[in-house]
Parts: C-alpha cells; structure tokens; sequence
C-alpha cells in the first residue's frame, strides 16, 4: 500500500516537472520575439501615419503642410523616400515599404527616438523633412 502512494506522488512530480519545463520554454521564446515585434509594429505604424499625412496634404493640394511625429526604434539601418515610395531597411535586412499617390521628395531620420516631420504639398508633389 505504501509502495503505490509513492509512485503516484512521484508519478505527479514528473507530470508537473515537464510542464513546468514546456511552460518555462514558451516564456522564454516569448521574452525573444517581442521586442521584434515590437520594434516592427511600431515603425509599420510610423509609415501609416506618414502615408496618411502625405495623402492628406497631397489632396489639399499645393501649400499646405502638416506637422506630424512618428517614432524610430532601435535596428533601422537606412530610409528611402522614392518616388511614390517610403521604406526603411532594417540592420538584419528586411523591408517595410508602403506606397503612396503622389511623388514624393525628401528624406527619413533613421535614428532612434521620436522625430517631427514637416510633410508639404510643393506643385504635384510633396516634400517630407525633419524639423
């Protein structure tokens, strides 16, 4: 009788150690991705609000700007105003791009921190720039 109540206990301590091993695995696979996703969340939101801003003022028509602020995290090697495109690269090489209607001129501030940018609408583009 004391032979099987042993092995019940030890039975649940082997049952609660693989689980607690499995629960530990998927907290620290957690505490990696999340700053990445992050950082990724925040620079898409940052290209949203400039795409809207650039079609805002775009609409408007020549001589209006706008004012805007967006938020550049840590890991962004380059920026790209082209054309009708806004990118930045990140340090391990991937893209986030987001096109827009007019042409565009000007350039992107790549270091980390929160950053005013001045967006106006010049003839049949607009210009973007840090103040």
């Amino acid at each position: 009788m004391q032979e099987k109540r042993g092995q019940t206990s030890l039975e649940y301590l082997s049952t609660v150690g693989i689980i607690l091993i499995v629960i530990a695995g998927l907290v620290s696979y957690a505490f990696v991705i999340y700053p990445e996703y992050v950082q990724i969340s925040t620079m898409n939101k940052s290209l949203r609000t400039l795409k809207s801003a650039v079609n805002s003022v775009y609409s408007l028509g020549p001589g209006n700007s706008e004012t805007i602020e967006i938020e550049i995290t840590s890991g962004i090697q380059g920026s790209r105003v082209f054309n009708n495109l806004l990118e930045f690269t990140y340090d391990d090489g991937a893209v986030t791009q987001i096109l827009v209607t007019p042409n565009l001129h000007g350039t992107l501030p790549i270091t980390r921190g929160r950053h005013n940018i001045l967006v106006k609408a010049v003839d049949e583009n607009v210009l973007i720039q840090e103040i």
